[in-house]
């Protein structure tokens, strides 16, 4: 059932019965320990909500008057293209990207020649120019290896940023959440003030007419003036829920565009299938584990010197000396093995941090599942159970005052626990939001512009 036909149904009874709502967490004045004069001081001073102010007034944070919701607004998706274009911890993962795709550029590079040059002198003969060219030739295999293992882990770093921005992304949309939840809950607060409103006028009426005696009339003002103070707290709430989603947008409150969704509406996509889901986290661990590995083999073969080839010419007087050599290192001092046992260790670090992760991994996945599941009923009972039981309540308490059978308390009452069980609903809703989102981070789902850069 849509929000507006949800109220539509319950505001068809309660507008006919004149009751007045008290607010949950708002403490209710005693009717029978306040004068005429001092209720009329309480509801005076209750500060008047944004929503019921001048229409010509303008919304929270310079917007253009009107509901938050227009069709106007910035959805979802308009949202996170400000945060892909726009947000600071996303110009981070890409700078850090960027660093690491340098490193693997700037790795197994080839040796550059040395060259030398000097003058030879000849104990009573001639001088003359020396010169001297030597050239490493990588012949072992090692740069290669090299090379191999700093761009396995590139794109290790590459999955491991992209999980990183789906976390960022993920962020954002529960800050898109917290607004469509404040949004909602201010809702119902208006009409909790419109009911109460309604409620404390027949009140008055039947109270000036004898009808009533003046403990409903007393309550029902004292109710309204807690509404107004609700609704106007819950005003306060949307403002906060707004500079929450800037902050994470790296604008300011006021640069925000209003918001245009609905908390009804769930973040899953259609047909959505878990198995088509790869985590970035998971393929750069295995990239990780293929990178140590290779970088063993390389200080394995780090351990075959390679070949020096040298050229020098020598010339003193008219004669010519031309030189050609080729040299090795000798591994007697340091013949390799400790290298390699670092970087296995390194290997066998990496593969238990993969282990770990996956049973981290399908943990997550079978507790967003459950979770997921679990606030999927709480919000079916709401509607199923909760709901209708209040709305019979409320029709059999409408019956029961018209009839004379009790007074407009049990009215009061039961309408209290309408609107409560509205601002339970919400939360509710909030609850199975939020874990649609954990299940979307803890399944990997990503969003297809992450991998525009």
């Amino acid at each position: 059932m849509s929000r507006d036909n949800r109220w539509k149904s319950c505001l068809g009874l309660v507008l006919v019965l004149g009751a007045g709502v008290p607010v949950m967490g708002e403490p209710v004045p005693s009717p029978m320990a306040l004068s005429e004069s001092e209720l009329q001081t309480v509801q005076d001073s209750a500060p008047v909500p944004i929503a019921l102010q001048d229409a010509n007034a303008g919304a929270p944070g310079g917007m253009p008057p009107g509901d938050l919701s227009t069709e106007m607004g910035a959805g979802l998706q308009e949202i996170l293209d400000i945060a892909l274009a726009q947000s600071p911890n996303l110009a981070v993962q890409r700078s850090k990207l960027n660093e690491s795709k340098m490193r693997a550029l700037a790795t197994g590079l080839l040796p550059n020649p040395q060259v030398g040059g000097g003058a030879k002198k000849v104990s009573g003969g001639g001088t003359g120019p020396l010169l001297e060219i030597s050239q490493e030739v990588p012949v072992n295999g090692v740069r290669q290896l090299e090379r191999r293992s700093a761009d396995l882990q590139y794109n290790a770093d590459r999955n491991a940023l992209m999980r990183e921005t789906q976390v960022i992304l993920i962020d954002v949309e529960r800050a898109f959440l917290g607004v469509l939840a404040a949004m909602e809950e201010r809702e119902v607060e208006s009409q909790a003030v419109e009911i109460s409103k309604n409620s404390k006028d027949i009140a008055a009426d039947r109270f000036n007419s004898g009808v009533i005696s003046s403990l409903p009339s007393s309550l029902a003002q004292a109710e309204y003036a807690n509404a107004l103070k609700s609704l106007n707290l819950a005003e306060k709430d949307v403002l906060l829920a707004r500079q929450e989603l800037a902050r994470s947008l790296g604008l300011s409150e006021p640069e925000l565009p209003q918001i245009n969704g609905s908390i009804h509406e769930s973040f899953l996509p259609p047909n959505l299938d878990p198995e088509n889901f790869q985590r970035p986290d998971k393929t750069a661990a295995s990239l990780r584990v293929q990178s140590a590995q290779t970088s063993v083999s390389a200080a394995q073969r780090a351990r075959i010197p390679n070949p020096v080839l040298g050229y020098s010419r020598e010339e003193a007087g008219s004669d010519t000396e031309n030189f050609f050599k080729v040299g090795f290192e000798l591994p007697i001092l340091n013949n390799g093995n400790p290298l390699v046992r670092q970087r296995m260790a390194e290997a066998g670090t990496v593969r238990s941090e993969k282990e770990a992760l996956d049973l981290s991994v399908d943990a997550e996945r079978e507790q967003a599942r459950e979770k997921l599941g679990s606030r999927k009923d709480a919000v079916r009972v709401y509607e199923e159970e909760i709901r209708p039981s209040i709305n019979q309540s409320l029709e059999a308490a409408n019956s029961a005052f018209q009839t004379g059978v009790s007074d407009l308390s049990l009215l009061l009452q039961t309408q209290q626990r309408l609107i409560e069980m509205e601002r339970g609903y919400v939360d509710a809703l909030r609850d199975l939001r939020e874990a649609e989102l954990d299940y979307l981070l803890a399944l990997g789902v990503r969003n297809g512009q992450i991998d525009s850069y």
